[in-house]
Order: structure tokens, then sequence, then C-alpha cells
């Protein structure tokens, strides 16, 4: 009986694999695809010294042009933001750096 609470309890979490994808994000827009099996998504911005902004393309497959400031664009300051499991975004996620190039890690859970 242990055993199988033990089992049930880690079960929705073991499922997911996780790739990490190092960029180097400057003022010229990068996109990480959109991913339909995407399950959780951490974008970690830990290492960057200045304001990274992000946004999420559109249902249509179309890709989104962050610009920090403007309306659509979440200016994330250095450190993580992150979907958990379950809520991520299927779409592409652009990103940009206010200036200059900033270390950014995107990690991805997929199913």
């Amino acid at each position: 009986m242990k055993r199988l609470i033990t089992v049930l309890l880690l079960w929705p979490f073991s499922a997911l694999a996780f790739t990490s994808t190092p960029l180097t994000v400057t003022t010229s827009a990068q996109c990480v695809p959109a991913n339909p099996l995407r399950n959780s998504l951490t974008i970690d911005a830990s290492g960057a010294s200045g304001n990274i902004g992000y946004c999420v393309g559109t249902d249509d497959g179309a890709i989104c042009t962050p610009t920090i400031g403007a309306a659509g664009t979440t200016t994330l300051p250095p450190g993580h933001d992150f979907w958990p499991q379950g809520s991520a975004p299927k779409n592409a996620v652009c990103l940009v750096a206010a200036s200059g190039s900033q270390p950014v890690t995107v990690r991805e859970g997929t199913q």
C-alpha cells in the first residue's frame, strides 16, 4: 500500500521530459518555437544584467514581436518567470533584451 501511494503521488510529475536551451538575447527578437507538447516553461534570466521582454504568439501560429514597454509584452527584470505544469503556453514565446546581450535559459517540460 505504501508503495502504491508513493507511485500515485509521483505519477503526474514523472511524465515530463525537460529541455534547457541557453540563449543570448539581444535587442533583436529571438523566439522559442511553438510546441504542442509543452506542459511547463521557465524563462531564467537570473544571469541577466538588464530587463528581458517576452510575448506569446497567437493561436494561429503567428509569432509576436516583443517591445519592452509596449502592450502585449511582459517585462522581466533579472530573475525568473514560469508557468507551472499544465499552464504553459503552447505557442511561440519571443524574447528581447532592453539593451546589450543578456544570457537567458529557457526550460521546457514536455509530455
